[in-house]
């Protein structure tokens, strides 16, 4: 099975963010096509221009967005941008969010978006994770059966 293409955002200043998900991509066994949280991108992201044009384009072709964050992680400033880009072209956005357990926390801290019909709250990444995967999944096998 083809494996969906997850786009990664969150608070790239948070030292344990980039870190996480490099070992997601790389142990977990995910496609994650973001390359702004590898390390060197990170040290020499001095074009603004160039790292902007190349998250669109990484949005544009992935199968769904994950937004990640921790309260201390606010304000996550670029990964609402990345969001919004997600759903502006049609795609699924993933939210997990420490305190997800409480809508009105969530709505309170990250804003009235993650009620678009497109976001998907999550109590934990392996739930954003299996969620992508399975509908990418049915979305094959309702394709194949025409």
């Amino acid at each position: 099975m083809l494996r969906p293409a997850i786009y990664c955002a969150s608070r790239a200043s948070v030292i344990d963010r980039p870190m996480m998900w490099n070992t997601l991509r790389d142990m977990g066994g995910h496609n994650i096509i973001s390359t702004w949280h590898n390390t060197e991108n990170i040290q020499q992201n001095t074009d603004m221009l160039a790292m902007w044009t190349q998250i669109e384009r990484e949005i544009a072709v992935c199968d769904a967005l994950i937004l990640y964050a921790e309260p201390k992680d606010l304000p996550l400033k670029g990964a609402y941008v990345e969001a919004g880009m997600a759903l502006a072209m049609g795609k699924q956005v993933f939210v997990v969010y420490a305190p997800s357990g409480n809508p009105t926390l969530l709505r309170q801290h990250l804003g009235s978006w993650v009620s678009h019909p497109n976001v998907v709250v999550c109590e934990a990444l392996e739930t954003a994770f299996y969620c992508i995967e399975r509908n990418m999944h049915h979305d094959s096998v309702q394709a194949a059966r025409g």
